[in-house]
């Protein structure tokens, strides 16, 4: 139990989640799923990584999607892709396939 504060245990600190994309499909879809998936104290900023070099120095990415969350990189690049892609039915000329 958190000495002094047990309510801190029951509603959680929020997150801030940062997003560095670029003008990309994926991009777009990861951004869209994330702000629907996130709680309503989570903060979240996106940076289009051409305008913000300096501050995607600073957390040094180096592709985009990249998303940080509490200043730390967590998905880098297209590695969140097949899960993405894992949900999302795929059509071909005649069925749908996972």
């Amino acid at each position: 139990m958190t000495k002094g504060r047990p309510w801190l245990e029951k509603f959680p600190l929020p997150h801030r989640i940062v997003v560095f994309a670029d003008d990309s499909s994926l991009c777009r879809e990861i951004v869209v799923e994330i702000e629907a998936g996130k709680c309503a104290r989570c903060e979240l900023a996106v940076y289009n990584i051409s305008d913000h070099t300096a501050l995607a120095e600073k957390y040094g990415i180096r592709v985009a999607p990249t998303v940080v969350i509490d200043e730390e990189i967590k998905i880098e690049g297209d590695q969140m892709f097949p899960l993405y892609a894992a949900t999302k039915p795929m059509l071909t000329s005649r069925k749908c396939i996972r």
